[in-house]
């Protein structure tokens, strides 16, 4: 990867001009070293700079679960599946993110909607749902 964003010094501080990959890989330095308040800042300004991209949307998600705040893990993991048409690490992020808030008092059919969103794509995807198809 180029040197984009790199200071007088050659490193790369918080630097206005890194691309939303580049944001994308400090918030998951910042994960992997057990910062995810500092992570969840690096996502969003990956999310800022492409916001069509669900990379972000996934880091957000999961920053949120690491800082304990399950319920708003929920809604960027839905925006990454909703993102990403048919990626399976966006909708492994989504059934994580509703596992963990599954406590958080969703009923009805607010959990088969997801189900499905998770599943979409695959046979047999309608049972997550509640359907009978086969």
């Amino acid at each position: 990867m180029g040197r984009v964003g790199t200071d007088a010094g050659g490193t790369k501080g918080d630097l206005p001009d890194r691309s939303s990959r580049e944001w994308c890989d400090e918030a998951l330095t910042r994960l992997d070293a057990g910062r995810p308040e500092s992570a969840l800042e690096a996502a969003r300004r990956a999310a800022e700079l492409d916001p069509v991209a669900e990379w972000p949307q996934r880091l957000i998600s999961l920053a949120h679960e690491r800082l304990g705040r399950d319920a708003d893990a929920v809604p960027a993991a839905e925006r990454a599946v909703d993102l990403a048409g048919g990626s399976w690490p966006a909708r492994l992020r989504l059934a994580g993110a509703l596992r963990r808030g599954a406590g958080a008092g969703w009923v009805g059919a607010g959990p088969a909607g997801r189900g499905r969103k998770i599943g979409t794509g695959r046979a047999g995807a309608q049972r997550i749902g509640g359907g009978q198809g086969r």
